[in-house]
Formats: structure tokens, C-alpha cells, sequence
């Protein structure tokens, strides 16, 4: 491989680019908005991130949270049939 097809490469590119002016700058607005949508997606992902932890540091591992409605959770996959079935007294 010499210089002369590596010259010849970057030619035949140059050219390319002049003549499909609208793909050529589709295809850069493209790659920027991507890019851009990804570190927005980062930096929201970082704020939940530390959101949460400061939640958490507030709290303190000695301190118990009792919520008024069970939750449906990975944790908790299936409700508790005898709370949500048993009526009242």
C-alpha cells in the first residue's frame, strides 16, 4: 500500500463529499445529535444516581419507612393475597 493509493483514497473521499453535500451533512448532523443524546442520557442517569444516594444518606441506616401502599416490586413480585383478600372485621 503507498502513498500514491492512500493519496488516491483521500481524493476519491474529498470528492464525494463535495458532490453529495446534503447526505454528507445529514450524515454529520446525525452523528451529532447521537452523540448528543447519549451525554444527556448520561448526565440524567448520573442525577438519579446521585439523587438517590443523598436520599439515602439523609436517611441513615437505622431509620425504618413504613409506606402506606404495598408495593409491587422485583423484592416483592407477588402482593399479599391475605391483606388485599381479608375484609373487614
Amino acid at each position: 500500500m503507498g502513498l500514491h493509493s492512500i493519496r488516491e483514497g483521500w481524493v476519491i473521499a474529498v470528492d464525494q463529499l463535495r458532490v453529495n453535500k446534503l447526505r454528507s451533512g445529514l450524515t454529520i448532523l446525525g452523528v451529532v445529535i447521537g452523540i448528543a443524546t447519549v451525554m444527556a442520557m448520561a448526565s440524567i442517569v448520573a442525577g438519579f444516581r446521585e439523587q438517590i444516594v443523598n436520599t439515602l444518606e439523609v436517611v441513615g441506616p437505622t431509620t425504618f419507612r413504613v409506606l402506606r401502599f404495598f408495593s409491587s416490586t422485583p423484592l416483592n413480585p407477588t402482593p399479599c393475597r391475605a391483606r388485599c383478600e381479608s375484609g373487614r372485621p
